[in-house]
């Protein structure tokens, strides 16, 4: 029988930064019924506060936002000791190939467009 280490037993944590209150609600919901630890900030600001706060594993991330977009939080994120290379996964509805082209030079995992 093989135990599992602390670290493993651990839930991972995951920062939905968005400001939809829907789409927060459902990633939350689906990813805490999947046994993730989520996390939810309304805006670009609160998320960049809550994520230097507690350090997530994962962040999911919406580009347009009205206080901060997505772009200006990652170029904050990576400038953060520690947080170069966080996986960050960008949910957006925006498909410009400009804003594609910034985020992958900030390091993302993934770009997904939302439907």
């Amino acid at each position: 029988m093989v135990i599992p280490t602390q670290e493993e037993e651990a839930a991972k944590r995951i920062l939905a930064i968005d400001d939809g209150v829907e789409i927060t609600q459902l990633i939350s919901m689906l990813l805490s019924a999947n046994g993730y630890e989520v996390d939810v900030a309304l805006s670009g600001r609160d998320g960049l506060l809550h994520a230097m706060k507690q350090m997530p594993d994962l962040i999911l991330l919406d580009y347009m936002m009205p206080d901060k977009d997505g772009i200006e939080v990652l170029q904050e994120l990576r400038q953060i000791p520690g947080y170069e290379d966080l996986p960050v996964i960008m949910l957006t509805a925006q498909a410009k190939g400009d804003v594609i082209q910034q985020a992958k030079k900030l390091n993302i995992c993934e770009y997904v467009l939302k439907p």
